[in-house]
């Protein structure tokens, strides 16, 4: 099983990261944790993926 968990929080060593750290204990197969702080970019509503697939933003996100 795969599994992406996105990480809201702002804050790389926060309150939210130690509340996940029970539940990745307990995950089996493969996980993935993004974060905000990692450097992902907000749709631009360009529209391109409509037309192609993939984005014109390139960011973190793209491996994803």
């Amino acid at each position: 099983m795969k599994t992406l968990i996105i990480n809201g929080s702002p804050k790389v060593d926060g309150d939210t990261s130690a509340l996940l750290q029970p539940l990745l204990d307990q995950l089996k197969g493969e996980v993935r944790v993004l974060s905000v702080a990692d450097h992902i970019q907000p749709c631009n509503d360009c529209r391109s993926c409509w037309e192609s697939p993939g984005c014109t933003i390139e960011d973190d996100f793209t491996a994803v």
